[in-house]
């Protein structure tokens, strides 16, 4: 037994001390600077797709991510109704507190849920919007932004829907929203972007991200995240289609 005692405690100094792990802090406000509320926060290592920690701002908009492991990160935060940001490439180390400052949050836009936007010129406009509100939609299954339907392959033969997108998982566990029956699609926070066939990975996103999808039928639908895209294998999304 003393033997085995002294084995393990040349064994604990050999190995040297475990990492003390650190921290990362910040600060989510709106354009006026005033603090955004439970804001979701997440950090990804630096070369790896998977979010590795998640958070949420207090009443104070201020959020603090507990026992990281060292190495480097960058950082997402968003809430509907407003645009996502990010801090980029930072560094955390053993023991200490890495603070990124003030994560600043701009309004998503007119077709973000909750935002009403009111035209003072008195001039009348033409209604563009085809279709809106919330789908949530299952793994294996897809989304038509045309009439707001979702369909699975149970019930895809029998009501003869035609997604504009579908939800996979794939490489371990990454998500994609696969563009189907001609639709194609933007990369996440970038709908002034060229559209493409190419599957979108959308498990690095959250509340304040958004993309844009050219519909099968040739409409544009505005696409935004509502919850955390993580283990629940229903993902919320909000959209707004126009002609």
């Amino acid at each position: 037994m003393f033997r085995w005692l002294l084995l393990s405690f040349a064994t604990a100094l050999l190995a040297g001390p475990a990492p003390e792990q650190g921290q990362v802090r910040g600060l989510v406000t709106d354009q006026t600077g005033a603090a955004i509320p439970n804001a979701a926060v997440r950090l990804i290592p630096r070369d790896s797709a998977p979010v590795r920690y998640r958070g949420k701002a207090g009443p104070d908009g201020v959020f603090r991510i507990e026992g990281i492991s060292p190495g480097t990160y960058s950082l997402r935060a968003g809430l509907l109704p407003f645009r996502e940001n990010s801090a980029n490439s930072f560094t955390v180390r053993d023991g200490e507190t890495t603070d990124v400052g003030t994560i600043m949050l701009s309004l998503l836009g007119c077709d973000a849920p909750g935002v009403i936007c009111d035209d003072f010129t008195g001039e009348p406009q033409p209604n563009l919007r085809i279709a809106s509100g919330h789908v949530n939609v299952r793994y294996s299954c897809g989304a038509d932004f045309d009439r707001g339907e979702v369909s699975c392959p149970e019930t895809a033969a029998r009501f003869r829907l035609t997604p504009d997108v579908w939800l996979t998982r794939r490489n371990g566990g990454a998500v994609y929203l696969t563009p189907a029956n001609g639709a194609l699609i933007t990369p996440p926070n970038q709908c002034s972007s060229k559209y493409d066939k190419n599957p979108i990975r959308i498990d690095t996103l959250g509340p304040g991200s958004d993309l844009c999808v050219r519909t099968s039928e040739g409409h544009t639908a505005h696409v935004m995240i509502v919850d955390e895209v993580d283990a629940d294998p229903v993902v919320k999304l909000y959209y707004v289609t126009t002609k």
